[in-house]
């Protein structure tokens, strides 16, 4: 398959040649721009944080800077060792970047742990097409659904504040408004819910309209009460797990630990809307299908201006 799929992917990279050339004119004209970005505009960008990736260890130490402890540990111990079966993709630029990416659409929808639903993804998706758990193709696909589990959470949060803004019989207000956008929604063991599993329970706590079915699931996901006294109160707890890291890092002078608050990143609606859902196991279990080439091409326009060349990855060389 790889070899096949590797001359199918030479033959369309004419296809995107335009697209190729575009990005290098693009780079060059925004060195100067970059140059005078702040700190702050740099975190908030996807394609900034991929070109500083250039092998496994600037992953790491990217994640050092974003991630809960233990997420760094995983990747450092578990997710190292796999890749060690494969070690042509720890210095890969392109696959490593792609591993950033994922860990990055994460992180913008206020996640503070990855690895576990990241990796119950790659399981579940290996077990189906029988490549390994972290080829190529199985990042690509929990990419796109990260990027669909974006735009999902963008709309449930307007959602949230329409219905809370009746309750309350008033828009929100500015600081209701940052509150809620700090909101994580997923649960915080970083295991994903069950397919069909809805992401809260749209229901205020004392609304006789919630039915016992939504109960079952009541100790893992939020509801419209808990949301609406953490959006007013301020004390967001767990909602907030990635608003209340705090990360242990070394000081620049004088090696000294020092502890900053993990950044806050936005999602990039832009770039959600064109990944979510564009590959699927289905395509992936096709092999040399066009439908697989052709969802790949697409893949490949997408990503190239965020530095990410799916045509020069090892796992399709």
């Amino acid at each position: 398959m790889a070899e096949k799929l590797a001359e199918a992917l030479r033959e369309r990279r004419e296809a995107v040649e335009r697209i190729i050339r575009k990005v290098e004119s693009l780079d060059q004209g925004e060195k100067s721009a970059t140059d005078l970005a702040s700190p702050v505009s740099e975190l908030a960008s996807a394609k900034t944080i991929l070109a500083g990736i250039t092998n496994f260890e600037d992953v790491l130490k990217w994640a050092k800077q974003n991630f809960e402890p233990s997420d760094v540990l995983l990747l450092e111990t578990k997710f190292k060792k796999k890749l060690e079966l494969h070690p042509e993709r720890l210095e890969d630029t392109n696959y490593c970047r792609l591993l950033a990416l994922i860990f990055y659409l994460m992180a913008a929808i206020q996640v503070a742990k990855v690895y576990g639903d990241f990796s119950h993804r790659a399981i579940s998706d290996a077990f189906s097409t029988h490549l390994d758990m972290y080829h190529t193709l199985h990042l690509l696909k929990i990419a796109c659904n990260f990027a669909g589990l974006t735009i999902q959470i963008y709309v449930l949060k307007g959602v949230i504040a329409e219905v809370i803004a009746t309750r309350q019989d008033m828009p929100l207000s500015t600081e209701q408004e940052i509150a809620l956008a700090k909101l994580c929604l997923l649960p915080e063991d970083g295991i994903p819910l069950e397919d069909g599993t809805p992401l809260i329970d749209l229901h205020f706590a004392d609304d006789a309209a919630g039915s016992k079915e939504d109960k079952r699931v009541a100790s893992k996901i939020e509801n419209l009460s808990t949301i609406q006294d953490a959006i007013n109160s301020g004390q967001l707890g767990t909602l907030t797990q990635r608003h209340l890291l705090v990360l242990e890092q070394e000081a620049d002078k004088d090696g000294q630990k020092k502890k900053v608050p993990a950044p806050y990143y936005s999602s990039e609606l832009a770039l959600a809307l064109q990944l979510r859902n564009r590959i699927t196991v289905a395509d992936i279990k096709r092999s040399m299908s066009p439908a697989l080439l052709e969802k790949l091409t697409e893949l490949w326009e997408i990503l190239l201006p965020l530095h990410l060349d799916i045509g020069d990855m090892k796992d399709f060389q």
